[in-house]
């Protein structure tokens, strides 16, 4: 790919979150009916603070 080198490729990515995905908590997608009315947009919020600990 053009003699980039990139920090991580799919398979170590793949290997990752196979030895994390037991502490990983799913966490929601939020809207606000509110805030998109003022952007005049529809924005989404992912919530990472709901993560366990």
């Amino acid at each position: 790919m053009g003699g980039y080198k990139y920090a991580a490729d799919i398979d170590s990515i793949t290997k990752a979150q196979d030895v994390i995905k037991v502490h990983i908590h799913v966490t929601p997608v939020l809207s606000s009916a509110s805030l998109n009315s003022i952007a005049g947009k529809s924005l989404y919020f992912k919530c990472e603070c709901f993560q366990k600990r």
